[in-house]
């Protein structure tokens, strides 16, 4: 009986505190989608643009596996676009957007879904990164005027 108790008492400290690595798995869930940078908004495609569309950096995985890490930059006018496949305690794709006149964002797409990082003023990072799932992963940095 008291070991029972003691038992569930443990239980719900750690879920209160989430400090027990123990208590992490049940008490919190890998997202599947996250932004350093800001707010996350699951979008229906990569064309879905609202208000103020000037352009997009977009690339794809191809000629990329998923075997173990990896990243490339892609460069266009004023602009960049850093993605890739993370394996550092979960696997992710991620795209790292970059402009330096116009505000924009990152996305990610790949079979979880349509991801897009809420916009950064010019000459601040975007970031996207979400849970890997499939075999071909779109990049892009959208940016607005």
């Amino acid at each position: 009986m008291f070991k029972k108790r003691g038992i569930l008492m443990l239980a719900v400290a750690c879920i209160a505190l989430n400090v027990s690595p123990l208590c992490v798995k049940a008490a919190t869930e890998t997202p599947i989608a996250t932004s350093p940078t800001g707010s996350v908004h699951q979008i229906d495609s990569m064309k879905l643009r609202s208000g103020g569309y000037a352009g997009a950096l977009n690339t794809n995985s191809d000629g990329h596996t998923f075997k173990e890490a990896w990243e490339a930059t892609l460069y266009g006018d004023n602009c960049s676009l850093i993605y890739g496949y993370n394996t550092f305690l979960i696997n992710e794709d991620y795209a790292h957007a970059y402009h330096f006149k116009l505000e924009h964002s990152a996305i990610v797409a790949n079979d979880n879904g349509t991801f897009e990082s809420s916009r950064k003023p010019a000459g601040e990072g975007a970031k996207m990164e979400v849970r890997h799932k499939g075999t071909f992963i779109q990049y892009q940095n959208t940016f607005f005027d």
